[in-house]
């Protein structure tokens, strides 16, 4: 599996990605509608540009380390309360939070490359 490239799994039934951490060279993921509570092994995937996760029971989400070239990602319908795990991301320039419980975008600051953030459903606060 080193060289794959592209793998939709959604609606597998998966619950762990340990598996994943030898797919060096996966660039596009989707693990949408499974019953994953974390993606942390997929901190270490250095060619992955885009990750579909939508409607898994995650909580949180990794912290990707600030050499990631990940540019899309896509977790709505999840209980995600906190984005610091995406500080990092350089590169990130969609994101896609609807349906979570994020209630503050700040750690999307340093995100400079960041064009478009949807977050329907999400009970964020505006400070004054």
């Amino acid at each position: 599996m080193a060289g794959l490239d592209t793998l939709n799994a959604s609606g597998n039934g998966l619950t762990d990605l340990r598996a994943l951490g030898e797919c060096q060279n996966l660039r596009v993921l989707d693990v949408s509608e499974n019953e994953l509570s974390s993606l942390e092994p997929l901190e270490a995937l250095p060619a992955l540009e885009t990750l579909r996760a939508g409607g898994n029971a995650l909580t949180v989400l990794p912290d990707f380390p600030e050499d990631s070239i990940l540019t899309n990602l896509e977790v709505p319908y999840n209980q995600i309360e906190d984005l610091s795990g995406l500080s990092g991301l350089m590169r990130l320039n969609y994101l896609n939070i609807d349906y979570n419980l994020v209630s503050d975008l700040t750690p999307l600051g340093s995100c400079w490359a960041l064009v478009q953030v949807t977050a329907y459903g999400c009970p964020i606060s505006v400070s004054q």
